[in-house]
C-alpha cells in the first residue's frame, strides 16, 4: 500500500470489487467497462461491492466495517469527498479526520471506516458516498447503501 497524497485548493467475508472508469474529453463517456475508451484517467475498485452490512448489533455497542477503494488504472483518482448521505440514520458515522480532499495513485488503497452504534431495536439505512473528480469538469459520486439491526 501506498501513501495517499493530498491535494490542496480544494474547501468495504467474501469481497467483491466494483470498476468505475473514468475519461478524459467534454465527450467521453463514464461507465463500468473499463475498456471502451483508450483514454482512460483511471479506474477506482469500491469493496465491498454492494451493501456494508452490519448485520444485528446489540443497542450501544459500536461495530465498524472498512470500505476499500484501490487505483487499478494507470493515472491517479482524485477523492474529492467522502461522505454519508443526508439521509443516513445518526447511528452510522465516519471519522471527522479524513484526508479529503486526496490523489490515488495507480496501486495505491485507501480505506474508510464506517462506525454503527445502535441507540434503539429496530433496523437502520443510509448510504455512503465516494465522490471523484474525473479531471473534465464532470463530477462521479459512487455510492454504497449501510445497512444495519440493533438488537
Amino acid at each position: 500500500m501506498h501513501e495517499v497524497q493530498p491535494f490542496g485548493g480544494l474547501s468495504m467475508n467474501r469481497s467483491f470489487t466494483i470498476a468505475a472508469m473514468l475519461t478524459l474529453g467534454a465527450c467521453s463517456p463514464i461507465g463500468l467497462d473499463q475498456f471502451s475508451s483508450p483514454a482512460m484517467v483511471g479506474v477506482l475498485q469500491v469493496t465491498p461491492e454492494g451493501d456494508v452490512s452490519f448485520g444485528s448489533v446489540q443497542r450501544g455497542t459500536q461495530s465498524t466495517q472498512d470500505v476499500s477503494m484501490l487505483n487499478i488504472g494507470v493515472s491517479k483518482v482524485y477523492i474529492i469527498d467522502v461522505y454519508l448521505d443526508s439521509y443516513s440514520d445518526a447511528a452510522f458515522g465516519l471519522a471527522d479526520d479524513l484526508p479529503l480532499p486526496f490523489i490515488l495513485s495507480p496501486d495505491d488503497e485507501f480505506s474508510v471506516t464506517v462506525f454503527f452504534e445502535p441507540n434503539k431495536v429496530a433496523d437502520f439505512a443510509g448510504a455512503l458516498t465516494i465522490r471523484i473528480d474525473t479531471g473534465d469538469g464532470e463530477l462521479l459520486d459512487m455510492s454504497r447503501r449501510i445497512l444495519g439491526k440493533g438488537i
